[in-house]
């Protein structure tokens, strides 16, 4: 869309507030949207010990072109956000949001907690967040809303003395599972895995995926093959092979043989890079996909 104006003002007052303002109007274009005037006030506050709070404002006025009640053109944001640090390997951190969206006025929030632990030979991560149905920010993107998710993460870091010329090991399972509103279990992924290099930067991982995807209605996944309601549960391993990414010429090859949708399915995305020096790289990726469903 075309725009007519926009300003644009960042900077910091004192040594620790970051301040970002934002004023944008674009250009009405007949049958395809209305003129809009879009405004965003960003204020952030740096803390000691790795500390922060912030706010955000977003909003977009249009000028009701088509609408009965043209006061009713207008989408709002409102967040807060923080984080805390805690000790030296600790943090938590979090937002709220809210959407102001004529005719929706259900559900329209949206936050989030997160506590993590970082050391030398562990990091954990817990994490909850929900988006309401009527959750609305018009001025950006938004993935995924009507839903409740967990998540967590542990990772261990181990350095054996000698062993096989091993550099590390790093074991660890990450989960992270949605639910609606209403209760349903909509959809979950499990990783069980572990990381083995070596001295030379050869990797090699070796994991387990388990999954959960709920089919609320059917859906055309290609040229007449439709996935049918219903509770899909799965396992897949998963081995990826990736030589030291420092060199001149790596190879990264990712393989995945597991369940999909109620069959089966082989997966396996392979990289090659070559680069000289900083001021060339390329790169070549084939990727091949064979699945077979129930049925088809």
């Amino acid at each position: 869309l075309p725009i007519d104006a926009g300003l644009r003002l960042s900077g910091r007052i004192g040594a620790n507030t970051n301040v970002g303002l934002l004023h944008m109007r674009s250009q009405g274009v007949d049958d395809v949207a209305p003129r809009n005037d879009y405004s965003v006030v960003r204020v952030n506050r740096e803390l000691r010990n790795r500390s922060a709070v912030g706010a955000i404002f977003v909003n977009r006025q249009g000028n009701g072109a088509g609408l009965v009640d043209k006061d009713d053109d207008y989408n709002r944001t409102y967040a807060l956000d923080a984080r805390l640090g805690v000790g030296e390997n600790g943090q938590i951190s979090g937002f709220v949001a809210k959407t102001d969206t004529p005719g929706r006025n259900g559900k329209d929030h949206a936050f989030s907690l997160r506590g993590a632990q970082e050391t030398q030979a562990w990091t954990t991560v817990l994490q909850y967040s929900e988006v309401g149905e009527d959750f609305n920010p018009e001025v950006g993107f938004l993935a995924r809303r009507n839903y409740r998710n967990a998540e967590f993460f542990v990772l261990n870091r181990y350095r054996p003395e000698d062993l096989f010329g091993l550099l590390e090991l790093r074991p660890h399972v990450f989960t992270s599972q949605f639910w609606r509103f209403d209760g349903e279990h909509e959809s979950g992924f499990t990783h069980i895995d572990n990381h083995f290099e070596w001295m030379s930067g050869l990797e090699i991982h070796t994991g387990v995926n388990i999954t959960h995807e709920q089919v609320f209605q059917p859906f055309e996944i290609a040229n007449g093959v439709f996935v049918q309601p219903g509770n899909y549960n799965h396992k897949e391993v998963q081995l990826v092979y990736q030589t030291d990414l420092s060199a001149p010429l790596s190879l990264d090859v990712v393989m995945r043989r597991g369940g999909l949708f109620g069959g089966d399915r082989l997966s396996v995305d392979s990289t090659v890079k070559y680069r000289i020096g900083e001021r060339f790289s390329s790169e070549a990726s084939w990727i091949y996909n064979d699945i077979d469903l129930e049925g088809d």
